[in-house]
């Protein structure tokens, strides 16, 4: 990895792709987010880039989808 991911331009990327996946399951947005957070923040760690831009972004919110009382069937 090189500079160009530090970049305004990236982070922007990383939002866009929090947006893409808030179309899927509730939780995939949330996931990706922080699994690119834990790649790049251990890629960090190691001096493979300077810092870690995910940590700049926001993680997507995740929406709990109410699923009602459980009845006796």
């Amino acid at each position: 990895m090189n500079a160009r991911w530090q970049s305004p331009q990236r982070t922007a990327t990383l939002d866009g792709l929090a947006l893409q996946a808030s179309g899927s399951a509730a939780g995939t947005a949330h996931h990706v987010h922080r699994t690119i957070r834990v790649a790049i923040g251990e890629a960090a760690r190691r001096g493979h880039v300077p810092t870690n831009a995910a940590e700049i972004t926001k993680a997507p919110r995740l929406e709990e989808e109410d699923s009602g009382p459980y009845t006796i069937e």
